[in-house]
């Protein structure tokens, strides 16, 4: 599936819904890209703590390793979808993930999103279980290189005898690299025919 990228979204009215996925989601974090292989994405998250969302992964606890982690961390959430929301056009949408994305729902991956300060989403009409409980996965990427902003130098591997391997980041700004979901996480209800778009052109000659 393809990502979409859009600024505005759906308020809840008489036919559409909003349900927020804002609170306290799963967390852990990859030590490489062991998620990806051992494919976290394709059960509930082990090992994992309390994370809230949206807020920078990087900032919120006193642990030396979180803050200084450089690389892919998980987050997972299980949310009810309401059975009358079948018949429904149903779009999972992010406002902001720093700095790259890959998203799966009930163990499929359904879209990903370099940037982080754009929202993106994606219609999950078809892949929902309504009336059940549905587990949203976000593997979410803090490194920098130049293809995004701010940008950074690749993270570069460094083996002291006696620990793991530490990765590092370079980067060339004066501020610190927060990561994580960085603002809110929704599910868009609303008709099957709606509004998906809405271009303006001005024509300066005709005034």
């Amino acid at each position: 599936m393809q990502k979409g990228v859009t600024m505005l979204y759906p308020r809840t009215s008489e036919t559409r819904e909003v349900k927020t996925l804002n609170g306290l989601w799963k967390f852990r974090i990859d030590p490489g890209t062991q998620g990806f292989t051992e494919e976290w994405y394709g059960a509930p998250l082990a090992a994992s703590i309390p994370m809230p969302v949206p807020a920078s992964f990087n900032d919120l606890t006193q642990d030396g390793l979180l803050r200084e982690h450089v690389g892919w961390v998980w987050y997972e959430l299980e949310e009810y979808v309401p059975a009358s929301w079948r018949e429904l056009h149903v779009v999972l949408r992010f406002d902001a993930v720093a700095h790259r994305a890959e998203v799966y729902l009930n163990g499929r991956h359904v879209m990903q999103n370099t940037g982080g300060f754009l929202p993106f989403e994606i219609p999950v009409s078809s892949l929902l279980r309504y009336g059940e409980k549905n587990r949203i996965t976000v593997a979410v990427s803090n490194e920098l290189d130049w293809d995004i902003l701010p940008p950074g130098e690749k993270s570069v591997e460094l083996q002291t005898p006696g620990f793991p391997p530490r990765r590092l980041q370079e980067y060339y700004f004066d501020f610190f690299n927060y990561a994580g979901i960085h603002r809110p996480v929704r599910l868009l209800a609303m008709p099957p025919d709606h509004l998906a778009d809405l271009n303006i052109s001005p024509g300066f000659a005709a005034g």
